[in-house]
């Protein structure tokens, strides 16, 4: 992984994240930041107040540091700064937002000394992780107290700092998009099991392949909508289950199975939206002051409006995706709303409950995101005596977008549990399409038909697996 040559993408952190490999920095770096360096250095002695260099920060910013205690100023701003609190990122937040400090760094307008980059990447390159409490960033000015820690961790190793690094290692929103960027890769992979589940509930449910006719498409105009009727085609196609009702006297579909390609398209519209922002970020320069050639410029890059936004999209879009799925699986428990004459998916119900509770739990999880698609970008505090008096809440919309993310994987795991039950309900002689019988097969190998009441939630932790580690794709 070479920083500071071409931009970081979301493929190139997401391939990394899987494989890690050593951090380089390119040849260019050094050049680059030595000679904003050099504009730090001549500002110390130039007699005048430049913002974190020889001044106090936020509401302090007009407060005049003496010369002989610039070095402290850097080292108590790490110190006071570091006061996260809750759970710790987990190991690949960590390592992400260590590489996405270093890559701000690297692109030279920071004015710290190439020698502070070299540390934080032989930090990274260490696998010794520091621990980043979750939770006590608004987002702006930046990331304070989680980079605060990693700051801390550089010190801990024995990394010196001088005039304006300790301030150049804390401000910014790569915590907040380290966040974002994990939950936008498993929101992705999430979108393609959703579709997976909805072929199968179609099936499942005896439900008609015509709402994902390419010309319905065409008219709309939508490309989301073209993408996913395009997928649940193939899914289904030689779908002998579909083939066997389609003079059934049913009109029409419940919405969860006929518009599945406008709500999974518009989901698909909403992460490439995301994705497209986050992107961008990657390639943002967000300390503050920055240099540029010999100004000095103090402004507001660190400000995660950007990310904050990008998350509560995805979120809603999420909760969207899980709201749907659960609909459907109560389709399938529920024979007074579709064509199964089997109550709950499993025979001699009464004396079996089946999936009733499953989708109870499906429930609980969709009204959970619900309450969490609150945009939190909604939401701004004053801070530091007023003088950071709008902030954007960008932590906190990327970590409720993980809790999102999660739910609605359970969410749909159940569905698939119950769509590979409610195919098993169809007559044996009809195979599903070529697609979903793939699907079908691998959930059999791991999961059982359901003939009577078991403890199911080892089940669902089966499905869930297979969806974590790939194996339905």
């Amino acid at each position: 992984m070479i920083i500071g040559d071409k931009a970081l993408t979301l493929n190139s952190c997401w391939n990394w994240l899987d494989t890690p490999a050593p951090v380089t920095i390119h040849s260019s770096v050094k050049k680059k930041m030595s000679v904003t360096r050099k504009v730090v250095t001549e500002c110390l002695t130039d007699g005048l107040p430049h913002y974190g260099i020889n001044t106090g920060f936020g509401s302090l910013a007009n407060t005049k540091i003496p010369d002989s205690k610039l070095e402290e100023l850097q080292y108590n701003l790490v110190r006071s700064h570091a006061c996260g609190v809750g759970e710790p990122f987990p190991a690949d937040i960590v390592r992400l937002l260590m590489l996405l400090r270093a890559n701000v760094l690297a692109m030279g307008c920071s004015g710290v000394r190439y020698e502070l980059l070299e540390s934080l990447v032989n930090l990274i390159n260490s696998g010794d992780l520091p621990i980043i409490p979750s939770q006590g960033s608004v987002g702006a000015s930046g990331d304070l107290a989680p980079l605060a820690h990693l700051a801390l961790a550089l010190i801990d190793s024995g990394v010196k700092l001088e005039a304006k690094e300790g301030l150049s290692l804390i401000n910014g929103i790569q915590a907040s998009l380290a966040v974002g960027i994990v939950a936008l890769k498993k929101a992705k992979s999430l979108f393609e099991h959703a579709n997976i589940a909805a072929a199968m509930a179609v099936e499942g449910l005896r439900g008609s392949d015509k709402p994902f006719d390419a010309r319905i498409a065409d008219v709309r105009g939508q490309e989301g909508h073209k993408i996913v009727a395009k997928i649940i085609r193939e899914l289904v196609q030689d779908s002998a289950i579909i083939c066997s009702h389609k003079e059934c006297s049913r009109v029409q579909d419940p919405y969860s199975l006929r518009c599945v390609p406008q709500v999974h398209g518009a989901v698909y519209d909403s992460i490439k939206y995301v994705s497209d922002i986050l992107e961008r970020e990657l390639l943002s320069c967000t300390d503050n002051p920055l240099i540029f050639g010999k100004d000095i410029i103090s402004g507001g890059n660190f400000h995660g409006t950007s990310v904050a936004l990008a998350c509560d999209h995805l979120a809603n879009a999420v909760t969207v995706i899980g709201n749907i799925s659960e609909r459907r699986i109560e389709q399938m428990i529920n024979p007074k709303q579709g064509e199964l004459n089997v109550k709950y998916l499993v025979k001699d119900a009464g004396t079996n409950s089946g999936f009733m509770v499953a989708h109870v739990t499906a429930s609980a999880l969709a009204s959970e995101n619900k309450a969490l698609s609150f945009p939190a970008s909604a939401d701004s505090i004053t801070t530091s005596a007023g003088q950071e008096d709008f902030v954007s809440m960008a932590m906190w919309a990327a970590r409720k977008l993980c809790t999102v993310v999660a739910n609605t994987e359970k969410i749909i795991a159940i569905e698939l549990f119950a769509a590979a039950q409610a195919i098993d309900m169809q007559d044996e002689r009809l195979r599903p399409g070529r697609g979903t019988e793939k699907v079908y097969g691998v959930i059999r190998k791991h999961v059982p038909v359901l003939d009577q009441d078991r403890v199911m939630y080892k089940d669902i932790e089966k499905v869930l697996a297979l969806m974590n580690e790939g194996k339905l794709l």
